[in-house]
């Protein structure tokens, strides 16, 4: 409101009161200034950890998904073990018998 703005000695009317678009301006600016911010130092953190450590998971646990490798089941298992004529059969058929085979565990040495 132009008029609380003279009030306090701060700011300018907006876009509705007087047609200055001044203040889109500057929150287009800031809009742009914490995006460029948001994503510099996201893909440097990413791509920190990416050359230190590697963030993929190995490929069997890629395979058999991250929640078998987690949490010893699937999240949403309706969608992986479907019953026949049971929800998620007509959709999923192709995983009825579908198994995941794991890799065999090292044997310890004696």
């Amino acid at each position: 409101m132009p008029a609380l703005a003279a009030t306090v000695g701060v700011g300018r009317g907006g876009l509705l009161y007087t047609g200055s678009p001044y203040q889109l301006g500057v929150q287009a600016l800031g809009l742009l200034a914490v995006g460029a911010f948001t994503f510099s130092a996201s893909y440097g953190s990413l791509w920190t950890l990416n050359r230190l450590w590697g963030i993929r998971v190995e490929e069997h646990v890629e395979t058999a998904g991250l929640d078998v490798a987690e949490h010893g089941m699937w999240g949403y298992p309706e969608f992986y073990i479907p019953v026949p004529g049971g929800y998620g059969t007509e959709s999923h058929g192709h995983l009825v018998g579908h198994v995941h085979q794991l890799p065999e565990p090292e044997a310890e040495a004696a």
